[in-house]
């Protein structure tokens, strides 16, 4: 997939010697919006937030710029990255009933954002509130049934995102993994499963007598659960 909103090298030879300042800035200022408006208008989709800098100073007019100075432009693709990523959590989940499928979505400044309102800036967060959505992430080469037919899960959804982005966007972000609560999100019940720990002399629990490893915090009965989540930022 070709990236929509890759960014732009233009080299400008003026001919220096007939045009000296302030008619050289005020011919670079042009040259400078008129790149950027060729290149914004052979753009698939939608387009990015564009942050100027002149000469390394941000939000400036092109107009200030100085002789033989630098006009850059920075473009923000938060929310096309997002959306990418929203899409494929979505097409790599198992569908039963469509529940999990659907209930993927984006938090920006710890709110819920409609797909179509995903802000280019800040930092988003990605996630699935259904309750058995850390165990899908966690589980490997696990089974489920399909009506009566027996299917693979494609375990590490959110890791594999995570890689997916990193690999279509390369350094035009940050993406990352980590565990959040969620408000009303899940709270742990049943009895808390306890891992076997190794017979020998090496494990600490069988030293003390035990034949269980210690309980983790936050897998206790009546602990909220931690849902993976894919952070999103702007580099």
């Amino acid at each position: 997939m070709a990236r929509s909103t890759a960014a732009f090298e233009r080299i400008i030879d003026l001919a220096v010697a007939r045009v000296k300042p302030p008619e050289f800035q005020k011919l670079h200022a042009e040259i400078a919006r008129k790149g950027l408006a060729e290149h914004l208008a052979g753009l698939n989709g939608p387009p990015p937030e564009v942050v100027t800098y002149v000469d390394g100073r941000r939000g400036l007019s092109e107009d200030t710029v100085k002789p033989y100075g630098v006009i850059r432009y920075d473009f923000h693709r938060l929310a096309e990255v997002a959306a990418f990523a929203l899409r494929r959590c979505r097409e790599l989940s198992p569908v039963k009933e469509g529940r999990y499928q659907e209930s993927w979505f984006v938090m920006a400044a710890s709110r819920q954002v409609a797909d179509g309102a995903i802000p280019n800036t800040g930092e988003l967060i990605m996630t699935n509130d259904q309750p058995y959505h850390r165990k899908l992430e966690m589980t490997v080469n696990a089974d489920h049934w399909r009506g009566k037919a027996r299917a693979r899960l494609p375990a590490g959804i959110v890791e594999r995102v995570r890689q997916e982005v990193r690999r279509e966007f390369g350094r035009t972000v940050e993406a990352s993994i980590s565990f959040i609560t969620l408000q009303g999100g899940y709270v742990l019940k049943g009895r808390a499963h306890l891992k076997p720990a190794k017979q020998s002399r090496r494990s600490r629990a069988y030293r003390a007598g035990r034949k269980h490893l210690a309980p983790r915090k936050d897998t206790a009965v009546g602990q909220p659960m931690t849902y993976p989540a894919i952070f999103l930022r702007s580099l």
